[in-house]
């Protein structure tokens, strides 16, 4: 078992695609390989105002959760609006991007399988 009293006790960690470092995107690996789970690691990542990821899409799924801010994604044709309580399942292959154009910092828990990192 692993207890936190908060994510903000783990580590900001810069975020990066696997070309390009991504400015103003940082995240907390608040649960990892390191735990020894079997199947997801949890992040939360933290896009600061006016940073934003590319479209880009990867063989695993995606779980989303916001816990604050506002901002937006982008999946094929359609842009949603991100806000506080939503969630969201972005598909394998499914090409995706996010953005924050407000003044406040966009947060939200992401869970991916462990394989993702190989």
């Amino acid at each position: 078992m692993k207890v936190l009293n908060s994510y903000l006790d783990v580590d900001r960690v810069q975020a990066a695609l696997p070309d390009k470092v991504l400015p103003g995107i940082f995240m907390r690996n608040v649960i990892s390989a390191e735990d020894r789970v079997p199947n997801f690691r949890m992040r939360v990542v933290e896009f600061e105002p006016g940073a934003s990821c590319p479209r880009h899409s990867h063989w695993w799924e995606h779980q989303v959760f916001v816990l604050s801010g506002q901002g937006t994604m982008v999946s094929g044709d359609k842009e949603i609006t991100l806000a506080k309580d939503m969630v969201i399942y972005i598909a394998p292959n499914e090409e995706h991007g996010f953005a924050n154009s407000t003044d406040e910092t966009l947060c939200f828990v992401c869970l991916v399988p462990l394989a993702a990192d190989e």
